[in-house]
């Protein structure tokens, strides 16, 4: 099995590339780059190179063989994913990337799920810290609550409530997520949606932190698992004491978008805004900015079954750590289910514990009811 790792010069694919060669894992780098691309296989000890544009299947389909894994980390996804997306899939490829754009989400479930019902390869789209964590914490409290629990909120946020500190990348990414619709899972059905149409609090012992709501991953993954899910509720706190200005411009924002010709004039206006330069070493350091996700869990009548905390350190670290150790299991064949499948049905929630405590994202003690 060859490994490729599209966009390995970037901040993302630099962190996965350097945790891939911890486990001993020497992928292929892929870009149109080849300078840059040289640059970096020599700094890694003389790794190879494969010369390819994200948006050139053919160059792709020259790369991306049967039985390989791609890792694509090229965005913002919903302009440059899909081609390599696609071509991993027809080459009969495994495939992983690092999105957590709802737009992308969507696509890959809708449009490959129920094609690669059969196959004998995993698709894995939104593989980091977006949105890994919370289908474990939550996965954990359904897995003591069982059929009891009809609701679940999960929360994603820095360790102190307060504004994170985001890369050019995240801020791109989140830039075009705000427009695009995604899927939300209430009342027991999947819904179209956008991100920021709820604000919704949680308080894990000391911390309090206030997020907008998100299509994500968890919305698919976690009813599939268990089908006694009512609702599935996830949200980002990324923005601190922002959040209720954040959602109010969102769902603003979201109104307009029904206005004639004002999506079309809002996306030629952000094409020519530059996002500010965001790519310093220190944003994705392991021990800036440390994480914490909360997942709640309730019944049927609105009652607190109970509650998991999971902290840990830098949320881009914490996605280069995570992609690399499920990159190693693929390669070594511990697959439990293949697909269009997130990782809990890819490789079990005791498979997946495992490598949060190994990596030092840890439940706190006594969490599992209440604060």
């Amino acid at each position: 099995m060859k490994i490729l790792l599209l966009g390995a010069t970037g901040a993302t694919g630099g962190l996965i590339l350097g945790l891939l060669m911890e486990r001993g894992i020497k992928p292929i780098l892929v870009g149109r780059n080849q300078e840059k691309l040289a640059a970096l296989a020599d700094k890694f000890g003389g790794l190879d190179i494969a010369v390819a544009n994200a948006q050139d299947a053919e160059s792709l389909k020259a790369v991306i063989g049967a039985g390989d894994l791609l890792i694509s980390t090229v965005g913002p996804f919903s302009q440059l994913g899909k081609i390599p997306l696609r071509v991993a899939i027809e080459q009969g490829a495994h495939y992983m990337d690092s999105t957590g754009e709802p737009g992308f989400i969507a696509h890959v479930y809708r449009d490959y799920e129920e094609p690669l019902k059969n196959v004998k390869s995993v698709v894995m789209t939104a593989c980091g810290f977006d949105y890994v964590p919370g289908q474990l914490a939550a996965g954990k409290l359904l897995q003591e609550f069982g059929d009891q629990v009809a609701s679940v909120n999960v929360i994603y946020s820095t360790a102190d409530g307060n504004i994170a500190n985001l890369t050019t990348g995240t801020l791109s990414s989140f830039c075009t997520g705000i427009s695009e619709e995604g899927i939300f899972y209430n009342d027991g059905q999947w819904q179209q949606g956008y991100i920021g149409g709820r604000i919704h609090e949680i308080t894990a012992g000391d911390k309090t932190a206030k997020g907008i709501s998100v299509p994500a991953s968890e919305c698919f993954e976690l009813p599939r698992i268990y089908p006694s899910l009512q609702n599935v509720n996830v949200y980002l706190a990324w923005f601190g004491a922002l959040a209720g200005a954040m959602s109010l411009f969102n769902r603003l924002q979201h109104k307009l978008f029904n206005v004639p010709g004002y999506r079309s004039m809002l996306n030629s206006v952000g094409q020519h805004i530059p996002v500010p330069k965001r790519t310093s070493p220190k944003i994705t350091a392991k021990n800036e900015g440390p994480s914490l996700i909360v997942a709640e869990a309730y019944n049927s009548s609105g009652e607190l079954l109970g509650k998991r905390h999971l902290d840990g350190h830098n949320m881009y670290y914490y996605t280069g750590e995570i992609m690399a150790w499920m990159a190693a299991k693929i390669q070594a064949g511990q697959i439990r289910e293949y697909g269009v499948v997130g990782p809990l049905r890819a490789f079990g929630l005791d498979a997946l514990e495992h490598a949060h405590t190994e990596i030092g994202f840890v439940f706190q003690a006594n969490s599992s009811n209440g604060d």
